[in-house]
């Protein structure tokens, strides 16, 4: 889970613009609003190349946003 708005509205930026993949916040009342959380879903209809793909861009962006925190 990412805590800082700022950093969590970057990945999702990264995600769509990167890699084309929509990760929409889930709002309140899901959750509340300063606990907002990036969600795609992994639906049955998927392929292995989907899958892949969002496993490449997790390790991506995540690293990308890892080292930027660090700095």
């Amino acid at each position: 889970m990412v805590g800082d708005p700022a950093l969590r509205e970057d990945i999702s930026d990264a995600f769509k613009n990167r890699f084309g993949i929509d990760f929409s916040p889930r709002n309140d009342p899901t959750v509340p609003a300063r606990n907002r959380t990036p969600a795609h879903d992994a639906l049955p209809l998927r392929t292995d190349h989907d899958i892949d793909h969002l496993v490449d861009a997790l390790s991506a962006v995540f690293a990308t946003a890892a080292r930027a925190e660090a700095a």
